[in-house]
């Protein structure tokens, strides 16, 4: 029955998603088989066995002189193959060839007429003793070529992503037509999430649609998002998460959602026009931060929405200010609208009660977005695109860890993504993700301008700091801190660096008394800052002097270490550990090296010991320069963490880290 609907490649993989799929049992059965030939091969081609075969002679003697031609032949065929064996083969591979053909001549002897038999089972058998090596040398083979060409695909695909050189499904069957410039099909898909909306003539009718028609937006995509808008309009502006137990509430006078996507549109449009007109000519530092709002206060709409506007200037840095004008004003209503919309997907009533039922209110968003007919009409490749990802990245972590921008995520998108992440906050949140939302862009952005500026200067830094950087082949790169900082001021803007401190320090005095209140009992322990968001405190006075004293660093430097240190952890630059030791926060530590290659001094061991050292990963190298990044710098063979300088010393003296032998020999 399934044939009369599906072609017969469809119909065998439903059977056997109904059925038992034994086609995996086959591939775990041959598996198992090539892991005990292997096993075997190793075994007799590396172990020593007792080769005796003074009992096989007489059998062949036996065999050559029987009166059946196909016993004599057997006999002649087992002679030329175990004189093989004893010149060429391994004592393994000639002791089971013995004991197979020992049996086979006895058994030819005592009845000839399966002497033809036996002659095919030598035949296979030498075969397969003779090729074992050559079997171990092919997996070996196998193996080192695996290594060396499968590794992960980070190109552009027509099909979206990939893996290990493999096109990713996507689970669209369709022809390569239609393409983009960069080879991508320019084809849009209508979702099916299809939620009821109000008539065209009623939604142009309405205030929300002669506010899209003011500002030039009036497309058929946001006629129906608003119909959808009108239609939910009772439903409410924000919802508490399904399952929080918090008696705090959102911090907001609750009016209809359809009142508060109207105030939210006209000030996100005015706002964009507003850039376009004047020019932003004030540095970073000296923008001013929103304040906090009165815990026990509800915000009534026009006074969130003054927050939100200023929420909006700070999370926009310049380069972003810039990507917002090429946006045109019907695609930020659409990300507005579909966020809005997309409340329908996310938001339930539960006994008398709304909560947000989706932990994935923008992905909701996309959905709603994706069924909309004119969608994939009105707007092209890069234009759906551009929202599209502003929807799917609104939030910078998940219930399942961080999320992972794309590489090549344009500023248009980023800037629009800015937006949705603050529309995706509590009213009472505002102020703060307003914080997080800044710093994380500025920390992208700064990320961008000290890459390049390393990438630039990095095989010239032993000119300045002579035998003092070395790669490890534990795959770590010690650079001293001051080294960093230098990179740093060359390549970050002061008002950048300024701003950053100022941000990294807002940020985490909140993630400090946040987790304090879990600690406290009076937080739920999921509320506890996750390890992939704690952004480093700055190091204060005390840290400072310590630092400075211990490893002959000038507070300046340290001063902008403590910012930029966050901009690298942030991607990955920055080595937890070193040897058997877990690298402090501050990241500024002592090392000392073993069988380093420089000119650095060596003590009477060959240890060469460095303090003020930053321990970098070696992956984020490999990026740039290959696999072979580590023969471009001097090199040391291992390297160890001292805690202290007392322990450094010890290490230099090549004292255990035993803390008892430690203490004898230091006595």
């Amino acid at each position: 029955m399934l044939g009369r609907f599906f072609s017969g490649k469809h119909s065998k993989e439903l059977r056997q998603l109904h059925g038992r799929d034994w086609g995996k049992l086959v591939v775990l059965i041959a598996v198992l088989l090539v892991i005990a030939i292997v096993v075997f091969a190793v075994f007799t081609t590396f172990g020593s066995f007792p080769a005796d075969s003074r009992h096989l002679a007489g059998l062949e003697q036996s065999a050559l002189s029987s009166s059946s031609p196909s016993v004599a032949r057997l006999g002649e065929q087992i002679s030329g193959y175990r004189t093989w064996l004893e010149s060429k083969g391994t004592s393994g591979e000639l002791y089971y060839f013995l004991g197979l053909a020992e049996s086979a001549l006895q058994s030819a002897l005592k009845e000839s007429g399966f002497a033809w038999f036996h002659i095919s089972i030598m035949r296979a058998g030498f075969v397969f003793l003779a090729g074992l090596r050559l079997f171990l040398a092919a997996i070996a083979l196998s193996v080192v070529v695996g290594i060396f060409s499968w590794r992960i695909y980070e190109e552009d695909d027509a099909l979206g992503q990939t893996g290990n050189g493999r096109l990713y499904y996507s689970g669209i069957n369709a022809k390569l037509e239609n393409l983009t410039p960069q080879g991508a099909p320019d084809k849009q898909i209508v979702g099916l999430a299809c939620p009821q909306q109000e008539s065209d003539s009623v939604t142009r009718a309405s205030s929300l649609g002669r506010l899209l028609e003011e500002f030039d937006a009036q497309t058929l995509t946001n006629i129906s998002l608003a119909g959808i808008v009108l239609k939910i309009g009772d439903y409410p502006s924000w919802a508490k998460p399904g399952g929080n137990n918090n008696d705090s509430g959102l911090g907001f006078e609750e009016v209809p959602l359809v009142q508060s996507t109207e105030g939210i549109l006209r000030l996100l449009l005015e706002k964009q026009q507003q850039i376009v007109e004047q020019v932003d000519e004030s540095g970073l530092d000296q923008r001013p931060f929103l304040k906090e709002p009165a815990p026990d206060q509800a915000l009534q709409l026009d006074h969130y929405l003054s927050i939100l506007s200023g929420a909006v200037d700070q999370v926009l840095t310049p380069e972003l200010r810039t990507a917002l004008v090429n946006v045109s004003s019907a695609e930020l209503a659409t990300v507005v609208l579909a966020f809005q919309a997309g409340k329908v997907l996310a938001y339930e009533s539960t006994a008398g009660r709304w909560e947000q039922a989706s932990n994935f209110p923008h992905l909701a968003a996309r959905a709603v977005l994706h069924s909309v007919a004119a969608f994939g009409k009105e707007y092209n490749f890069a234009e759906r695109e551009t929202v599209r990802r502003a929807l799917i990245y609104a939030s910078r972590a998940s219930i399942f860890g961080p999320v992972r921008f794309a590489k090549n995520f344009t500023p248009e998108s980023r800037s629009l993504r800015q937006l949705v992440e603050l529309l995706m906050a509590a009213p009472n949140k505002l102020v703060s993700v307003a914080d997080e939302v800044e710093l994380a862009e500025l920390v992208r952005e700064a990320h961008v301008l000290w890459r390049e500026e390393f990438s630039r200067t990095v095989l010239s830094l032993d000119e300045k700091y002579p035998n003092l950087i070395h790669a490890t082949s534990t795959n770590l790169f010690l650079v001293p801190v001051q080294a960093l900082v230098e990179i740093s001021k060359a390549s970050l803007p002061q008002d950048m660096l300024s701003r950053l401190t100022k941000l990294i320090e807002r940020v985490s005095e909140r993630q400090q008394a946040r987790d304090l209140q879990v600690l406290e009992g009076t937080e739920n322990l999921k509320d506890e800052v996750p390890e992939y968001e704690k952004v480093f405190a700055p190091f204060q006075k005390a840290e400072l002097k310590e630092l400075g004293d211990s490893h002959f660093v000038s507070p300046e430097d340290l001063r902008v270490w403590s910012s930029v240190r966050v901009v690298l952890y942030t991607y990955g630059w920055l080595a937890r550990r070193v040897g058997d030791y877990t690298v402090p926060e501050s990241s500024v530590v002592y090392v000392v090296m073993d069988q380093a290659n420089s000119e650095a001094s060596k003590n009477h061991l060959g240890l060469v010991g460095q303090a003020g050292v930053a321990p970098l990963r070696g992956e984020r190298l490999k990026e740039q320069f290959g696999r072979e990044w580590q023969n471009r710098f001097y090199s040391a063979r291992t390297a160890k963490m001292a805690e202290n300088r007392q322990h450094h010393e010890r290490q230099m003296q090549g004292i255990s880290d035993d803390l008892e032998e430690a203490e004898q020999l230091t006595a």
